[in-house]
């Protein structure tokens, strides 16, 4: 029997067009309304004219109908869309940098993809750049997991050695969990958007005190940067890509917590 095709929404939020499934957009709505506590009946009124296209979901309990204005407005107010005209600013940027124990602020819908368009001559700038690429890829059709704002947060080490599956407890512990590729690579896109340089984030030692262990492949984890503790002072982009197992210990290594 021939499955059907999975219908997707397509809206412009910020400075991208994004692709929501039905599914996507209830589980967003549901969060929404529910987090806010807000008046549901004021999204009820009719923003369009006869023939308007409208969307009806179940939300929660209720059967609610939303038109594009409305969705639009609910959907810029979840990814932190600042639609208020840009007032002229001197041209002094601020580099803010991940710091051990202070959360970083990752929004990826506020990050100028354009600063990732160009190849980079630098081998190791190429491969973060193409992390980079693929990770706005995962933001664009995945807008519920990896479209909204975030934090990263490298936590103190508190322990001495233990199994990747004690740090992803770790993680849950502090925050909502541990850092997959594509959250590490949007860290990234943030700093350089911050104003840090490409060297900054590939090239220059990483001044760190532990590794960072992030979700990859297949329920393995990799380690990226260096480690002062462990004399190692890599990028903090590098990683071998070697796959660490759920029940194995990584020495000088704290997990890359992501929180809401």
């Amino acid at each position: 029997m021939k499955k059907e095709a999975e219908v997707k929404v397509e809206m412009q939020i910020g400075r991208y067009e994004m692709r929501f499934s039905l599914e996507d957009l209830e589980r967003i709505l549901g969060d929404y309304f529910n987090e806010k506590n807000r008046m549901k009946k004021k999204y009820l009124r009719n923003n369009g004219k006869e023939g308007d296209i409208k969307f009806i979901m179940q939300i929660g309990d209720k059967r609610m109908t939303f038109f594009p204005k409305d969705l639009k407005s609910i959907l810029e107010k979840v990814f932190c869309v600042d639609n208020t005209p840009q007032k002229e600013k001197e041209d002094i940027q601020i580099s803010v940098q991940p710091t051990e124990g202070i959360p970083f602020e990752v929004n990826p819908l506020k990050i100028d993809i354009n600063l990732f368009n160009e190849e980079r001559n630098d081998n190791e700038q190429e491969y973060v750049r193409k992390m980079i690429v693929h990770a706005f890829t995962c933001v664009f059709n995945y807008p519920s997991r990896y479209g909204r704002p975030f934090k990263t947060l490298r936590p103190e080490k508190k322990w001495d050695v233990i199994t990747l599956n004690e740090m992803r407890n770790v993680a849950s512990t502090l925050g909502d969990h541990m850092a997959d590729l594509t959250e590490q690579a949007l860290e990234w896109a943030q700093r350089i958007a911050n104003g840090e340089t490409w060297e900054d984030v590939c090239n220059k030692a990483d001044t760190s005190n532990w590794f960072r262990v992030v979700n990859a492949y297949d329920g393995y984890a990799w380690v990226f940067g260096g480690s002062t503790k462990a004399k190692c002072f890599e990028s903090a982009s590098c990683t071998e890509c070697e796959d660490y197992a759920i029940d194995e210990r990584i020495l000088y290594a704290v997990p890359l917590v992501v929180l809401y």
